[in-house]
């Protein structure tokens, strides 16, 4: 990239950034986000520098123009989003020995609702409360549901109930380790109305809610869904 100007085109994320115009004498940016300018001005310079035009620019002659930023923050929008929760743990009055201590545990959500959680009994943990490995296929369950119902409003069908008994199957992955590899969604649909539908539009929806399942896009577990209509 040799010459008295250099133009550059860039992308971030879905906004095209356009145009850069950097010269010998001088350079601009005109840059639409001006949370990227850090970024860009960083970018330009190793440029500049690895094509051995940077040393020719005297620094007082190097001009970046970029609109005013408030501190820079982290910015959540629809595709992005946080989820927090607060674990608790005591150990109360119990000797601290793997055999004794307690694995129950509090799970606090945003809203407010708290609820009680433990190790799998196989852990030491108390059959009464819920362990991760339950939580986990509840929520993979869950987000399938919601995501169904979802595409089954917007087809117009009318959905009265949704069961589902799913199962998770802990074994070895393909490194050796412990998961849960496999899950099967055994659900069961009561639809009503005059438009009902066919058994390949219900695994039609399926797919489609397997493909937009935020949890199921975030692991690797192979979910199989067997339906009963």
């Amino acid at each position: 990239m040799q010459g008295s100007n250099l133009r550059l085109v860039a992308a971030a994320t879905a906004h095209e950034i356009s145009p850069w115009i950097c010269r010998t004498c001088n350079f601009q940016f005109l840059v639409s986000n001006c949370y990227l300018t850090r970024a860009i001005s960083s970018v330009v310079e190793h440029l500049l520098h690895t094509q051995g035009v940077a040393g020719s620019i005297p620094a007082s002659r190097m001009l970046v123009s970029r609109r005013a930023c408030p501190p820079a923050r982290r910015i959540l929008s629809k595709s992005m989003s946080e989820h927090k929760i607060t674990l608790t743990w005591k150990r109360g009055d119990t000797p601290f020995e793997y055999q004794k201590y307690s694995r129950d545990h509090t799970w606090k959500f945003d809203g407010g609702h708290e609820m009680q959680a433990s190790a799998a009994p196989a852990y030491l943990g108390n059959p009464k409360l819920v362990d991760p490995e339950e939580a986990f296929m509840a929520s993979l369950s869950s987000c399938h549901m919601l995501t169904f119902l979802a595409i089954a409003a917007k087809k117009k069908f009318v959905l009265d109930e949704y069961v589902d008994d799913a199962v998770g199957h802990m074994e070895k992955n393909a490194e050796g380790r412990l998961a849960i590899t496999r899950a099967t969604l055994n659900q069961k649909l009561k639809f009503s109305g005059d438009k009902q539908p066919a058994a390949q539009e219900i695994e039609e929806m399926n797919h489609a809610a397997h493909e937009q399942c935020f949890i199921a896009n975030s692991v690797k577990t192979e979910i199989t869904v067997e339906t009963q209509a």
